[in-house]
């Protein structure tokens, strides 16, 4: 009854649990570059708070044509009706809109009127003049000819909504274009895109797959059940129990979650993962339970003395287990990405969990269930181990060095091919496969080269009423000309500044004079929004706006070649943060390789402490805890040269993988040690590792199925991480396996012998 008030409650906490999907959220929150960033966001008027709508006329066809503005004038009719007042204000009145229509009505060139000729000429004109106009174009734009495949509307949003609310708006606009007329149109192919609706189309992608893979990780797990039960009892005491599990970590997830404690963030994608894992990892306590009960049920105990020998035996080995498999995950709390570290907490709450509920549920229902007399099964079938077991007692008996020496080769091969592993982060790896938002994606490349959403920004503290700090701008948007990967039209960079700003309009402020009064009169012709994109309210820092087309693999290359850039601006006294969302990530690559190093000598460190610190107080042989170890270890290091074999690199996900099989390797390593010295107490080193292995060996292959089987259901998300960590995790558990069986048993006989001072058993 304890349990079922207690799952009742944590379910009504998991409630409460916020989900967010936000992969531009990424990174250490002190970082200098997430800081600066930040900055952006909240100093200037946001620029990532807009609706772009692309408009792409297809395969060898140009939008810059009476036909095009014409569509693009609806389309931004349409759009501007569907925000609403979420729309932000525009500098003359009206909706904010950044459109080479727009920019060419101002200039007195009316799309609808000028002949094709002189509208190409018109548009390659202010393409060629102006920064912002050219970002508005695809890649494949011809000046001389006036052509382009596509262009793209960009209308600002509310700066004060919500990101709720900013996402809300972007769906209205998406589902305006979808509800409306084609063939006001015409040809056009219309795509809506905002960050906004980038995380909405995570989010759906992620809570319509979550479902579907924590169900057949169930049916999974519940299948090997059936095989190795044969009991329907049983069965669906590991099902309540695995049930009882997830609730109560999502309900302690919660707790620790935004809306209540706020030690961690909100749920992300990597949610998904969290559940099928907890099945993989705790039925396993229900395993090795049923199998010690029914042991010694075949023994003759009685149900309530067979609980209690299987709580006293085998519960020792799981206590030990859960703390190296919790240890394992909680290493990942350290990790650069909150949304990794969140992920540790929680799978290594979810291990504890598992333990308190599993160790109260399945002894307590054993007995409650035969102490009326009622049919007791047999022994948890082996799932063929029983079959195969004379090959590893053989090795063990006969040639125990050897199985030693060929583990070490592999083990050394893998850890010296590891060296050779990359370390990136791709934040596309985190779109779903096959999903409308990777269509998205796809296209705005195919036209836009790295991507129409792309920016670095060079945020400026210094006085901007000082007209030598504004000359060295000036100075520094020459020099962005020549920087590689600075996206240039006409051989001028598309850079954006107070001071090309202020220069469109006829104003100088580079020459001296009164330049306070200048933003003045600027926020009162142009807008203060347009001005507040660029120059905080009281004249002390300062946006330069870059468009660039590095990506993640040269934003740190790129950040030093701006910093050069704007070395004339450091010498007039101001200092320079250079910052963009690839910057971030290349920096948090850096940070996932020494978090790599860093998790494993911890990991290895904690759960070899607490298996020496446990076999030298029960037992004083602290060997015995590295022979525990050894399980995990070798299945660790061998992932390491499956990953290298494969060509897989460290991510965000597999970076952690190290540490987290070891976690999971340990308790195979545990219950081969635990029970051969049970067993040694009354056979020779070689009939006790037989009995071990034939009696504990088919818990741990019936184990080691189910956790694979939850494992390898992982490989069926849309989400490419999240795939290569159910392969790899399966591989490490079938290597754990291995090793438990392969190479631990001869350690063990080897010790035993020399322990003994016998040379035969």
């Amino acid at each position: 009854m304890s349990l079922v008030v207690a799952t009742l409650g944590f379910a009504v906490l998991a409630s409460t649990n916020e989900f967010e999907v936000d992969i531009t959220q990424l990174g250490r929150d002190d970082a200098e570059a997430a800081q600066a960033l930040d900055r952006v966001q909240e100093d200037f008027v946001d620029p990532s708070a807009t609706v772009q709508v692309i408009l792409d006329a297809g395969p060898g066809a140009n939008v810059l044509t009476t036909a095009g503005f014409d569509a693009a004038a609806h389309a931004e009719d349409i759009a501007v009706d569907a925000l609403g007042p979420d729309a932000r204000d525009g500098d003359h009145g009206g909706t904010h809109v950044t459109s080479l229509g727009t920019a060419l009505r101002e200039q007195g060139v009316d799309p609808a009127a000028a002949g094709e000729d002189r509208l190409g000429a018109s548009a390659a004109e202010l393409i060629t003049s102006n920064p912002r106009m050219a970002a508005l174009v695809s890649d494949d734009v011809d000046l001389e000819d006036g052509s382009a495949r596509a262009m793209v509307l960009v209308l600002g949003l509310d700066p004060g909504l919500s990101k709720p609310e900013r996402i809300e708006a972007g769906e209205r606009v998406q589902a305006a274009f979808e509800d409306g007329d084609p063939a006001a149109l015409g040809d056009m192919r219309v795509t809506v895109f905002s960050l906004g609706l980038f995380d909405s189309g995570m989010l759906d992608a992620v809570q319509s797959e979550a479902p579907m893979l924590f169900a057949i990780a169930l049916l999974v797990v519940l299948a090997v059940l059936a095989l190795m039960y044969r009991s329907v009892f049983d069965v669906l005491v590991g099902f309540a129990g695995l049930l009882c599990t997830v609730v109560w970590t999502f309900g302690i997830a919660a707790l620790l979650g935004p809306a209540h404690l706020g030690w961690t963030g909100p749920l992300t994608q990597l949610a998904i993962v969290v559940p099928v894992l907890l099945v993989g990892l705790g039925i396993d306590y229900s395993v090795h339970l049923t199998a010690r009960y029914r042991e010694q049920l075949a023994a003759g105990a009685n149900p309530a003395d067979a609980a209690g020998r299987a709580l006293h035996t085998v519960g020792i080995a799981l206590i030990l287990a859960t703390v190296a498999t919790a240890a394992g995950f909680a290493t990942t709390a350290t990790a650069p990405v909150p949304m990794i570290a969140d992920f540790g907490v929680f799978v290594a709450v979810g291990v504890l969990c598992a333990f308190a509920i599993m160790t109260l549920l399945v002894p307590a229902a054993r007995v409650l269930r035969d102490r009326d007399g009622a049919r007791q099964p047999g022994r948890v079938r082996e799932i063929g181990l029983g079959r195969l077991v004379g090959a590893p007692v053989a090795l063990a008996r006969r040639a125990p060095a050897l199985g030693l020496a060929v583990a070490t080769l592999l083990t050394l091969g893998s850890v010296l091919a590891a060296t050779d592993l990359d370390t990136e982060f791709d934040r596309d790896d985190f779109v779903p496969t096959g999903s409308d938002i990777e269509a998205t994606l796809t296209h705005q490349k195919e036209l836009f080269g790295s991507g129409v959403t792309e920016s670095t920004y060079a945020v400026v503290d210094g006085d901007f009423t000082d007209p030598d700090l504004t000359a060295a701008i000036r100075q520094a948007h020459g020099a962005l000309a020549d920087v590689p990967d600075v996206r240039t039209v006409g051989g001028a960079p598309q850079a954006t500044s107070i001071v090309s700003l202020a220069a469109r309009t006829g104003a100088d402020v580079t020459g001296g004079g009164d330049l306070a009064a200048v933003y003045d009169r600027l926020r009162g012709t142009v807008g203060e929004q347009q001005v507040g994109q660029f120059l905080s309210a009281d004249d002390r820092a300062g946006l330069v706006h870059i468009r660039t087309t590095a990506g993640d693999s040269g934003a740190e290359r790129l950040r030093a070649e701006i910093e050069n850039a704007f070395t004339p601006v450091a010498d007039a006294g101001a200092s320079v943060a250079v910052t963009s969302e690839p910057i971030i990530i290349n920096g948090m690559n850096d940070d996932l390789g020494r978090f790599q190093a860093r998790a494993i000598v911890l990991t290895l460190s904690v759960v070899l402490g607490l298996l020496v610190a446990y076999y030298t107080a029960a037992y004083r042989r602290p060997v015995l805890g590295v022979i525990a170890m050894t399980p995990a270890v070798a299945g660790a290091s061998w992932i390491l040269g499956t990953m290298w074999l494969l060509g897989i690199s460290f991510n965000a996900l597999t970076a952690t993988l190290t540490a987290i099989a070891i976690g999971i390797g340990v308790p195979y390593g545990v219950h081969v040690v635990n029970r051969f010295t049970e067993d040694r107490g009354s056979a020779p080193a070689g009939d006790a590792i037989a009995r071990t292995l034939r009696n504990t060996g088919g818990a741990l292959v019936g184990s080691a199925v189910t956790t694979l089987g939850a494992l390898v259901v992982l490989s069926l998300s849309n989400l490419p991480p999240i795939q290569s960590l159910g392969v790899l995790g399966g591989a490490a558990i079938a290597f754990a396996l291995l090793a438990a069986t392969l190479v631990a048993p001869g350690m063990l006989v080897l010790w035993a012998r020399s322990h003994d001072g016998s040379r035969r058993g």
